[in-house]
């Protein structure tokens, strides 16, 4: 299905009751299942239809659970190396949330010594033994600023600190309430980190419609083994990850809020890592999936935060990865990876990175980009998307072998100074092939190679056909260092100014008429209408989920 067929029928139906996924899944969830879940049952029955259990089970093998809509969890199914899962829903109402964190009482917290406004508590987490945890803390739904030490936490309202946990013991938790005040009498809800994740399965496993929140371990609050289908998941508010999904097939889901990544060194919301030998197996695809950074209401900017990354710890590469759909807003870079037999990103709306939007850095068998809507910038500020920085660019710097990278229909809007299309660094490219891609924004340069080894091959690489620009350096390929034109594209009919666009980049409502000349020439299967509207849409749907009360709240 093509992006505005998408993005048209999310439009007609944003409620999260009302339509949204617009699709059924590809792999149809079964009516009926072995064992049956209810949160809000009055007892702990059977497991039957008639008598489904209150509390989670201990996952076995081939088994399918139907969790009914609606329920609330503050508990973790756990299966780990549990092989052959359904997880799927039944009933009305919500998606079935499973919370990492439990509510602290406010009495509980008292006045640290030393400090003018930090209160502490004490907490006893269910984190496994030698896992990679974190503790989060959050007052009345919004995450605080997790702080280096004491002194920082101190002076900002509003954050919290705490040491390295002790996995499955008790820590002392740190908190500088917002505005300053005394957690014990000001009425609001604090929620702490107390288990690692909140859905985790095993090879060969099926899950639908959940929604998984605020995971203690790095590994995100949503994990699947090899060969996995996910539909229409939720994953919020992670710490390092969102969603680990080692292998297969996702549609419809969402990585959505996320830590502040600095502090571990950069973080990354989809996670697509496996430490087996089997690299020809390890093929993901990503199919109208979104990955939706932010920090919080004020933050507009995620630097050190990668939307996509898939590797398999240093030993060798992914087979491929595939992201065919969805809306990617990420921070420094939106896509990468370390993969034998290339990327291919399609029919996405990519709100650009700080850094970049596709690093290619350990991509061997190209990249292909195909009716994408890339958007560098929009100066909005919401606590829904990251709309940051001001580059948006492909930032392609070496290859462990030959590679092309062929981009055809995208359209490109930046309106930073640093607008390079394609960035090169430090390696010499076999092809690259630019057609029907709409570039615009104030400087344009398709192709910038810095240090280039072979300023000739370079040039010879370059085939460009039909694309329209705009910019002070309008289809002309510019070598980074010397800015020397290195070529000048060939049939070019008519060029696309900025003032030829409509609506207003305050809002991200920014498209190309259909009436343009270039519309059905060039990027006209990625290009906005009159009609069709981004990201005002995705604002409605997200607002639905932000209205969801946490469990026992």
């Amino acid at each position: 299905m093509s992006l505005r067929k998408f993005i048209s029928m999310l439009g007609s139906q944003t409620a999260i009751l009302n339509g949204y996924p617009p699709e059924p899944p590809s792999i149809t969830m079964p009516t009926t299942f072995d064992v049956y879940i209810d949160s809000t049952a009055p007892n702990g029955g059977d497991g039957s239809f008639g008598s489904p259990f209150n509390t989670l089970p201990t996952p076995v093998a081939n088994t399918s659970y139907g969790i009914k809509r609606g329920s609330c969890f503050r508990a973790e199914f756990y299966g780990y190396e549990v092989n052959g899962l359904t997880i799927g829903v039944y009933g009305s109402g919500n998606r079935p949330i499973f919370d990492c964190a439990d509510i602290a009482s406010n009495a509980n917290f008292s006045k640290t010594s030393g400090r003018t406004n930090i209160y502490q508590i004490t907490w006893t987490n269910n984190f496994r033994p030698g896992n990679p945890c974190q503790h989060s803390v959050w007052e009345d739904t919004k995450r605080l600023f997790r702080c280096v030490d004491l002194d920082q936490c101190d002076s900002i309202p509003g954050s919290y600190f705490v040491g390295t946990p002790t996995n499955g013991g008790s820590d002392t938790i740190y908190v500088h309430p917002t505005g300053s005040g005394n957690p014990v009498s000001n009425s609001k809800v604090y929620e702490i980190t107390k288990r690692e994740g909140g859905i985790w399965v095993g090879d060969n496993s099926k899950v639908y419609s959940v929604h998984t929140k605020r995971n203690g371990l790095n590994d995100g609050s949503f994990r699947t083994g090899i060969n996995a289908y996910a539909y229409d998941v939720i994953a919020e508010d992670g710490v390092k990850h969102n969603i680990y999904f080692e292998e297969g097939l996702a549609e419809y889901c969402t990585a959505w809020k996320a830590d502040f990544p600095q502090i571990f060194g950069g973080a990354t919301m989809w996670i697509c890592y496996s430490g087996r030998n089997t690299p020809a197996l390890l093929n993901v695809t990503l199919k109208n999936c979104n990955c939706i950074a932010q920090f919080n209401d004020s933050t507009d900017t995620l630097s050190g935060m990668i939307g996509l990354y898939s590797h398999r710890g240093g030993v060798s590469q992914y087979s491929k990865v595939i992201v065919d759909g969805g809306f990617w807003s990420g921070g420094s870079v939106t896509f990468s990876g370390e993969l034998a037999n290339g990327m291919e990103v399609k029919n996405a709306y990519v709100i650009g990175g700080a850094s970049s939007l596709i690093d290619g850095n350990f991509i061997d068998g190209g990249i292909t980009l195909t009716n994408n809507i890339l958007y560098g910038q929009v100066s909005v500020n919401n606590d829904a998307l990251i709309l940051n920085n001001n580059k948006g660019k492909f930032s392609v710097r070496k290859f462990y072998g030959d590679a092309t990278i062929t981009a055809t229909n995208n359209t490109s809007r930046n309106t930073g100074a640093d607008n390079n299309f394609i960035e090169l660094l430090g390696a010499d490219p076999t092809n690259i092939i630019l057609s029907n891609n709409i570039l615009t924004g104030a400087r344009v340069i398709p192709v910038a190679a810095l240090n280039q080894t072979d300023a000739a091959a370079c040039r010879a690489a370059i085939s460009a056909i039909n694309n329209r620009y705009s910019g002070g350096d309008a289809y002309n390929f510019i070598n980074y260092v010397t800015y020397n034109s290195l070529t000048e594209e060939t049939g070019l009919v008519k060029n696309v100014s900025e003032s030829d666009y409509t609506g207003s980049t305050t809002n991200g409502d920014f498209f190309l008429p259909t009436s343009h000349p270039a519309y059905t020439v060039a990027g006209s299967e990625s290009t906005f209408d009159g009609v069709v509207k981004y990201p005002t849409l995705l604002l409605n749907e997200i607002e639905n989920w932000k209205l969801i009360i946490p469990c026992g709240v």
